[in-house]
């Protein structure tokens, strides 16, 4: 029997109690990884569950809850089994009512179970657009159903700093604030004269003009670039749970069976289960490079044999291979000198053919030293000696690695070491505290 729900959401006092009774009709998700996805539960007289739905209502679902677009209907449990009443087993939206609860509900359940119990993976309110990877890009808004952008008035790092948290990244490392680095959107301007206080969970609390009330153009959309590594629960900035951020993944990396948070068995989850990372390929270069991306400061050690007990589930990486890292010689600091990377366990400079602030640029990024003030040519902090691994880096600023940028072949060049590059960076390099890596399989 099909028929049609309507409900008043009223907070309604429970008699003698002190307390209140939920909203009828309340969606919430339950057991998942954040605030926007989870088991799909519906308060009517008691919070329950539904057994199946498709694409249309999971978008009403996670719009409701104040979520972005649904990114994925998960089935059979995924989020694990609820406990209350089951309530349907075919929700019937058309994707123009204003609730769920306003949607058709068939009641049968005779053939449903909590096995069955549907959930939800929902978009953030916030995605970065047209960067190199997930953490970079520029800033769009989902909000009454439509993408929008935000202006640069105003933007600055602690406005970045809330996007990036919402967003399930590191902290922000650069700020766009003119010429729409990313490229500019078309259609909505959502966001003019933000102004964050860096407290705040989501970029909405922050305050600003008003919806859709702009005194700029798409030339003006703001950008920003998220660190990809973060530290989380740990008594300060530069302590805390190992997360990487994989595309489609989520922040869920973990080193387990260790003496503490930096030491262990690495652990990834991959499709909502967790798994092991195999030591195939695994050495010093690839345990200096994860090192460096985790903040847990410089390789003491790796382990290719059992040092630590088995990590989780099935083995979710394996053949794991790293190009190299970056480092500055010759300069007054940490934060400037000759660029050198490391590859095959050997250091070697970058030609200065074709470079520029924009190469500066990534190099200081990545070097945790702030924005670029120089590029430097002609090997201004003197000449390497050994190999020339990069010729004509044509990074456009954006990349998250040295690596990432076009250039010849790595050790394909034509030039000398009095043409070295070099880099001047405006800040200083990030803290990390130092720890441990133990990799085993």
């Amino acid at each position: 029997m099909l028929f049609l729900l309507s409900f008043i959401l009223l907070l309604d006092n429970v008699e003698n109690a002190g307390v209140l009774k939920p909203t009828v009709g309340l969606i919430r998700l339950v057991d998942g990884t954040s605030s926007c996805s989870g088991r799909v539960e519906i308060y009517l007289e008691d919070w329950g569950t539904i057994c199946d739905m498709d694409d249309t209502e999971g978008n009403m679902i996670c719009m409701e809850v104040g979520c972005g677009p649904l990114s994925v209907v998960k089935k059979r449990a995924f989020f694990g089994e609820g406990s209350g009443p089951l309530l349907t087993d075919d929700l019937n939206c058309f994707g123009n009512e204003s609730l769920v609860t306003d949607c058709e509900w068939d009641n049968h359940t005779d053939a449903c179970d909590h096995s069955n119990d549907v959930g939800v993976i929902c978009d953030p309110i916030v995605r970065l657009q047209g960067g190199s990877n997930i953490c970079s890009g520029r800033v769009e808004i989902f909000h009454n159903r439509v993408w929008g952008t935000v202006c640069d008035n105003g933007w600055d790092m602690v406005d970045a700093a809330v996007v990036c948290k919402e967003r399930g990244c590191g902290k922000p490392t650069t700020v766009y604030s003119d010429a729409a680095v990313f490229g500019s959107a078309t259609g909505q301007i959502w966001m003019d004269g933000l102004s964050c206080t860096g407290r705040e969970n989501s970029v909405e609390e922050c305050a600003f003009n008003g919806w859709g009330v702009a005194s700029c153009t798409h030339a003006d959309d703001a950008g920003l670039i998220c660190a990809e590594v973060a530290l989380v629960d740990g008594d300060e900035a530069c302590s805390g749970r190992v997360e990487i951020l994989y595309p489609n993944w989520g922040w869920d990396a973990k080193v387990v069976n260790g003496p503490n948070k930096c030491t262990g068995t690495v652990a990834v989850r991959y499709n909502g289960d967790w798994g092991s990372v195999c030591y195939n390929n695994w050495d010093t270069m690839e345990g200096i490079v994860t090192c460096r991306e985790l903040g847990c400061g410089a390789l003491k050690q790796i382990y290719t044999g059992p040092t630590y007990e088995s990590g989780p589930g099935l083995v979710a990486l394996d053949g794991l291979a790293c190009t190299g890292i970056v480092r500055l010689v010759g300069g007054d600091s940490v934060c400037s000198g000759r660029v050198e990377v490391l590859h095959s366990d050997h250091w070697g400079t970058v030609c200065d053919d074709n470079w520029d602030i924009n190469d500066a640029e990534v190099v200081c990024r990545e070097m945790g030293c702030g924005t670029a003030v120089e590029a430097k040519k002609g090997a201004f902090f003197g000449s390497g000696v050994g190999r020339i691994w990069m010729d004509e880096v044509k990074c456009t600023s954006t990349e998250g690695s040295l690596f990432n940028c076009p250039a010849n072949p790595i050790g394909s060049h034509n030039c000398a070491h009095n043409k070295d590059a070099g880099v001047i960076c405006r800040g200083k390099p990030d803290s990390f505290v130092p720890a441990f890596l133990h990799i085993r399989k």
